[in-house]
């Protein structure tokens, strides 16, 4: 048995499954709830190219919770800790559910992402509190245009962030106090390639999420 999201769910690993890849492994968890899919570690033609269309709709509506909550009379009336906490309790159970499907179900696979928006910024030069989130907002976004096919975001590591709430010292008073994430909550990816570069995705901006691994022709 294997626990998804605190219930007990089967989980059927196959071993050996064939002579040519005689030490990979194939694990079926027959749920439709809970991504019924089978996965065979270092076979990315196994993985669907669906996206996850629950977890799309959870990061949607969670994203609509927060702009709901922030725009709301006790939200506003809150302290600046209040004000954090709640935010963070708007958007724990759609990031648990992330972090479950990449950190368990999909673990050692990388991220796929489509969107049609999204900021990039050296990694480095981020984490050393260089860039503000103001100041991302400021630098022009990767955009594609509606008739266009969406980005493909890869990353070895994906969270659901609110970047402006972490280090914020003043209480919030509006929506214009998130000049980056507009109060919703955004994806954070670390980029898998080797360019040292971080995601910032608005989910609104999201039509699909996969695990995959690489390839030859990932690589390019």
């Amino acid at each position: 048995m294997f626990k998804v999201n605190g219930r007990e769910r089967l989980v059927i690993v196959l071993e050996n499954i064939d002579d040519e890849s005689p030490d990979d492994l194939l694990f079926i968890i027959p749920d439709d709830t809970h991504l019924t899919k089978c996965i065979r570690q270092n076979k990315p033609n196994i993985v669907t190219s669906k996206p996850d269309r629950d977890l799309i709709e959870d990061l949607h509506n969670t994203a609509a919770l927060a702009t709901e909550l922030i725009e709301s009379n006790e939200f506003i009336n809150a302290r600046l800790g209040q004000q954090q906490k709640m935010l963070e309790d708007v958007i724990d159970e759609t990031r648990s559910e992330l972090n479950h499907i990449f950190d368990t179900l999909y673990r050692g696979n990388l991220v796929s992402c489509m969107a049609n928006k999204y900021w990039a910024i050296d990694i480095n030069v981020y984490e050393s509190g260089s860039y503000s989130p103001e100041e991302i907002a400021a630098l022009p976004a990767a955009m594609s245009e509606p008739s266009e096919e969406p980005f493909e975001v890869c990353g070895d590591t994906i969270s659901l962030v609110i970047p402006e709430i972490a280090e914020r010292e003043e209480k919030i008073t509006s929506i214009a106090d998130f000049p980056l994430s507009q109060g919703q909550p955004m994806l954070q990816i670390k980029d898998a390639s080797g360019r040292g570069l971080v995601y910032f995705v608005p989910i609104e901006s999201v039509s699909g999420i996969m695990p995959f691994t690489w390839s030859d022709e990932t690589k390019d």
